[in-house]
């Protein structure tokens, strides 16, 4: 089951959508898009960003958004014409360490430091107790030039929420750990298990 944006009602209006609404860290993020140019330009431009919010709640209550993952693509939607294409993208802590104002699972030093996970509330949890509350979202910009090309461009957005987690520890067996042999100290003599502790 995948997850759609919803239409922003604008005259080049792309409609996406993910494979998936969570997402594991290092997990590629495949977001369809279908649009349908209904103005009388040619879309010059599409960009797609996965972008990290961490609003800071335990003194300040505020919000700091961050691009953790972009891509560009000039790709041209003729006026008039529909599009429908398929891009990935793939957030990683390893492509945003000189980024600063992000949210980390652990230290920046650290080798296997993922990206902040997103924030799950339970109903009825005070949110100051958490401090910090991640979420995620996928974004979809149509570039639309203007009279005066790039400085009166428009676009049109949409905006998809995902949630981005560490899979759940029992989905992760290692083969080796499942074959556990006992061993059986009944033929041991008492100074034989003595020996052994």
């Amino acid at each position: 089951m995948g997850v759609e944006s919803e239409t922003c009602g604008c005259d080049a209006e792309p409609l996406s959508s993910l494979d998936k609404e969570v997402y594991y860290h290092g997990d590629p993020i495949n977001v369809s898009i279908e649009a349908t140019n209904n103005s009388n330009k040619d879309v010059k431009n599409v960009k797609l960003s996965v972008e990290q919010v961490t609003n800071v709640v335990l003194y300040s209550n505020d919000t700091y958004t961050e691009e953790v993952a972009v891509e560009e693509a000039n790709d041209l939607i003729a006026s008039g014409s529909k599009f429908t294409k398929t891009y990935t993208l793939l957030p990683l802590m390893a492509n945003n360490r000189d980024k600063h104002g992000i949210a980390l699972d652990g230290r920046i030093k650290q080798e296997d430091t993922n990206l902040a996970s997103s924030t799950i509330l339970k109903e009825g949890t005070d949110r100051e107790v958490q401090g910090m509350l991640v979420s995620y979202k996928v974004k979809v910009s149509l570039m639309i030039p203007g009279v005066l090309g790039d400085l009166t461009a428009s676009d049109a957005t949409v905006e998809i929420p995902f949630l981005l987690m560490h899979p759940n520890p029992e989905s992760i067996k290692n083969p080796e750990e499942e074959d556990i042999a006992i061993e059986d100290d009944g033929d041991l003599s008492p100074a034989d298990a003595e020996d052994d502790e």
